[in-house]
């Protein structure tokens, strides 16, 4: 999946590649070697954005999304991770947001 946010009459993108394992870690080192991967052969086509480019989710729990070029994160911390894509500062609990 391909998201595409435009700001500020700048293009953003987000691809998502998702993996399911029988291991969260495992599931996440084949997302992240498929993310590298796209960078390399798609990356004049996704402009020179300076934030988010890769979101990796796979099956299992408690993986949170750093705030990298590439984020890794489980199905219960998705809503973060896009957040962040979408520009929104970190999230806090569920359903709440944390004011700065």
């Amino acid at each position: 999946m391909v998201l595409r946010r435009v700001t500020g009459g700048s293009e953003h993108w987000l691809l998502v590649e998702v993996k399911l394992r029988r291991r969260v870690e495992e599931g996440a080192r084949a997302a992240l070697q498929d993310l590298l991967a796209y960078r390399r052969a798609f990356g004049a086509c996704l402009g020179g954005g300076t934030d988010f480019y890769g979101l990796g989710v796979t099956w299992g729990a408690d993986l949170q999304p750093a705030p990298a070029e590439i984020m890794l994160c489980t199905p219960d911390t998705i809503l973060t991770a896009i957040m962040r894509f979408a520009g929104e500062r970190d999230m806090g609990a569920p359903g709440t947001r944390e004011s700065s």
